[in-house]
């Protein structure tokens, strides 16, 4: 009987009755998901349309516009509307000399980017920059001068693949256009021929390190000295508002140390070399106990020089130690000035006397690894260190590169080459690629050497060295200090008067 002479009644029965029947074929590919089967079917795109389900009009205006495409990637957009709905040989008859191959990139473009999407096509500089060149610079900008370690964390770096690479995490403790200007410097002492600017400010942006305001728990001796500097400021606020110093010296000496606070932290270390006629340079002078012969090098040149800029920080320091001590004022104001001043200048002799031994001690690192052999081995002990994994399960992914599917026969290889997902090896590697790639191995050895620049500024003094030798030792500190008669009546009186 037809279905439109049925009884309503019948064809509810019916309806049932079918719904029954799949359901229960359904239940037998996904038990207990039936229902969602169903809806899923219903709604599915993956079925391909027939002749009689295509809108012939559409097609026709889709094929016309595929023909008359006179790009290939244009075209690929057009048939990836298509594609994935309507199989092979129905297309075919409406596109003549249509290939399997382009049907099957055409579904590939619908499965990746959607059908009709445009792949933004990224453009690829030519730049003539030798493989010395950019060695020369990763050298620089890994070198201890320039980063320091962090003992935790680690950083992501991204390739123009957007392969992720991790490195460990470091602090670039100078600014980009100050490592600019002292690897450009370095560049005509050497006599090296460096990379243009706007080149190495882009390495330096693929090449990122993290940025710390403050370093407190990772250098002390760093943090104490700028902060340091930063008191002085304020002592020097404090004379020339309350004391009568004038805004014009104060404007003066704040800009002395500002300048002084910007040598330590970009061109001190780098002054810094094995044998100097300045005795503020010279690491052997500054690090010999003249007391102890095992620990004593005798410099064989004079130490008759001195460097202007280190001569101009010690200057503006005893100029506001001499202020505090001249200007009036009550006893409590002038006795906490001068101690903050005496503790300031401590602070910064002890940072410049750490930059000069964290240099030598990092050149003696670098030279028991180059002396390291098969059977001998570098072990850093720390008693409050303790060693990592970097991850806690080592990925399939990690083992083997690229895809690990096995396919039994030719063809399917072939179709998950052309449609499946995955990601293809680039045939060739950027600058910038090449740039992160030795920057993050470069990172896994540890911070190399700081270079060595020749100081402009130093003049020629008298015979006798400006500072004594060994004045970069570690100063030890007595505990049994007796407070002095003024330090115990103004304990006594903040005491009585908080």
């Amino acid at each position: 009987m037809a279905q439109k002479t049925q009884r309503r009644r019948t064809q509810r029965y019916h309806i049932r009755k079918a719904r029954q029947v799949v359901i229960a074929a359904l239940e037998e590919i996904a038990p207990g998901n039936a229902e969602i089967l169903l809806s899923k079917l219903v709604i599915s795109n993956v079925v391909a349309l027939t002749e009689n389900e295509v809108d012939l009009t559409l097609v026709d205006a889709l094929a016309e516009c595929y023909k008359s495409a006179s790009h290939w990637s244009t075209r690929r957009q057009i048939l990836s509307i298509i594609a994935d709905k309507v199989i092979y040989r129905t297309l075919q008859s409406w596109i003549p000399g249509l290939t399997r191959h382009r049907y099957n990139v055409a579904r590939q473009h619908a499965h990746m980017y959607e059908g009709g999407a445009e792949v933004e096509t990224r453009s690829v500089p030519r730049m003539y920059v030798s493989a010395s060149q950019l060695d020369h610079f990763l050298d620089f900008i890994t070198s201890e001068h320039i980063v320091q370690e962090l003992p935790f964390g680690d950083r992501t770096l991204k390739l123009s693949s957007e392969k992720k690479i991790i490195v460990l995490n470091v602090v670039r403790k100078v600014i980009p256009e100050r490592v600019i200007q002292q690897y450009n410097l370095f560049c005509t002492e050497t006599g090296f021929a460096p990379m243009g600017r706007s080149t190495l400010h882009n390495i330096l942006d693929v090449c990122s390190a993290s940025v710390r305001n403050s370093l407190q728990g990772l250098d002390y001796f760093t943090a104490q000295g700028t902060q340091a500097f930063d008191d002085l400021e304020s002592v020097v606020d404090k004379l020339g508002e309350d004391c009568g110093m004038g805004s014009s010296w104060v404007k003066e000496k704040k800009e002395q140390l500002k300048e002084g606070k910007r040598y330590l932290k970009s061109d001190y270390k780098v002054h810094i070399s094995t044998s100097s006629s300045v005795p503020d340079h010279c690491r052997a002078y500054a690090l010999s106990c003249p007391d102890d012969t095992d620990y004593l090098k005798i410099c064989h040149h004079n130490h008759n020089h001195t460097c202007d800029r280190c001569s101009r920080l010690t200057s503006v320091v005893a100029e506001i130690e001499r202020a505090v001590q001249e200007v009036g004022g009550t006893t409590d104001t002038k006795g906490d000035l001068a101690f903050v001043t005496l503790q300031s200048k401590q602070y910064i002799n002890s940072w410049k006397s750490h930059l000069l031994r964290s240099t030598n001690q990092n050149e003696s690192r670098l030279d028991v690894i180059d002396k390291l052999d098969e059977t001998s081995v570098l072990l850093v002990l720390d008693w409050a260190m303790k060693y990592l994994p970097k991850k806690f399960r080592e990925s399939q992914t990690d083992r083997f590169e690229g895809c690990i599917k096995s396919y039994q026969c030719h063809s399917s290889l072939q179709k998950h080459l052309e449609c499946g997902r995955h990601k293809y090896i680039l045939e060739y590697e950027t600058l910038y690629d090449r740039a992160v790639l030795g920057y993050a191995s470069r990172l896994e050895k540890g911070p190399g050497a700081v270079p060595e620049l020749r100081d402009t500024e130093s003049t020629p003094s008298s015979s006798v060295a400006s500072v004594e030798m060994g004045w970069a030792l570690k100063q030890s500190r007595s505990r049994n200090i007796r407070f002095t008669d003024e330090q115990k009546f103004l304990i006594v009186y903040r005491y009585w008067h908080w």
